[in-house]
């Protein structure tokens, strides 16, 4: 409702910048992106460890291409 009363094209951006201020404090944002740019695979699963990568990521806030992607899961792996 937000973004229909500005009359703004709504881009998958935007909408995710809106979101994410509404839902994810800052705070709890920079702490998952610290916790995504910390995390091992250790004793998780590989199936476990995409999840969590796949989870975190979302709060990381630089562009990640999937080749960025994969080379960072067999990096940190």
């Amino acid at each position: 409702m937000m973004l229909e009363d500005s009359r703004e094209n709504i881009t998958w951006d935007l909408f995710k910048k809106i979101f994410y201020a509404e839902y994810f404090p800052d705070n709890v944002r920079y702490a998952n992106e610290v916790e995504f740019l910390q995390l091992l695979q250790e004793n998780m699963l590989v199936s476990e460890y995409v999840e969590k990568f796949k989870h975190l990521g979302r709060f990381h806030t630089l562009c990640m291409d999937e080749e960025w992607q994969c080379k960072w899961i067999e990096w940190r792996s």
